[in-house]
């Protein structure tokens, strides 16, 4: 029995930072002929930050080293390095999220936290922890503090930020459930739907009402209210006069 791989096949190498991912990797190109039955000739990098090590990869291997293609849609990619800055910085307001709220609600904070972070940049944080709708920063906001008035009705001044929150919330069409402080679920409804919280734009009404003659005509008037009450009386049976016999 063959103990090579048989081409195709899926491996997936993984595991924590200088584990010995990268020489494994080397291992295996420098090896391909002998771990790999009919081993593909061409070799495709996803990420285009990683070229200059593949490159020196390439360089180390034999003397007919497989052929190296980096896919030219993958090269505007954002670099390794940035994603997980950006990560870092996700990660370590949400924790701070959490550990600010009371444990009543931080299931709530969760289910909100996703729905921020899966908003396709509608609504995030830069660095600093402040509140960046559309990818605009609001200066001197901060996502804790306006998480925390989302969820909660406090005694404490309303955060800066909190309308471009709520306006950012109420196109996400987080549920009522998840927004605990009343005052901020009535800002996002009014926010969102204008003309339901507020009548607006009615016709205005004339400074005197047109008389019956300018209504039905100079020949037709309505019965007042003294002639409609006498129309609806019955009409009252006069007594027979009874004559007497003399």
């Amino acid at each position: 029995m063959d103990p090579r791989l048989q081409h195709p096949f899926t491996c997936v190498i993984a595991g924590p930072t200088q584990c010995g991912k990268t020489v494994f990797l080397y291992k295996l190109l420098t090896t391909l002929n002998e771990v790999i039955k009919d081993p593909p000739e061409v070799i495709l990098w996803f990420y285009g930050e990683y070229q200059p090590l593949y490159d020196k990869l390439a360089t180390a291997l034999a003397k007919e080293p497989p052929t190296v293609r980096v896919l030219p849609e993958t090269q505007s990619k954002p670099s390794l390095g940035d994603n997980v800055s950006r990560d870092i910085q996700q990660k370590a307001v949400e924790n701070e999220v959490l550990n600010s709220v009371p444990k009543a609600l931080r299931n709530k904070a969760v289910q909100l936290l996703h729905k921020i972070t899966s908003s396709d940049g509608i609504v995030d944080w830069n660095g600093k922890g402040e509140l960046a709708v559309n990818e605009r920063a609001i200066k001197g906001s901060n996502m804790v503090d306006l998480i925390n008035d989302a969820l909660r009705k406090r005694k404490s001044l309303k955060p800066i930020g909190t309308k471009d929150f709520s306006k950012a919330l109420a196109k996400l069409n987080v549920p009522h459930e998840l927004i605990g402080n009343p005052d901020r679920w009535q800002e996002m409804t009014k926010l969102l739907n204008p003309a339901d919280s507020e009548i607006t734009d009615l016709p205005e009404l004339p400074e005197s009402l047109p008389d019956d003659e300018e209504l039905y005509g100079a020949a037709y008037h309505l019965p007042s209210k003294k002639q409609k009450t006498l129309s609806v009386r019955p009409k009252t049976r006069k007594k027979a006069i009874r004559w007497e016999k003399y």
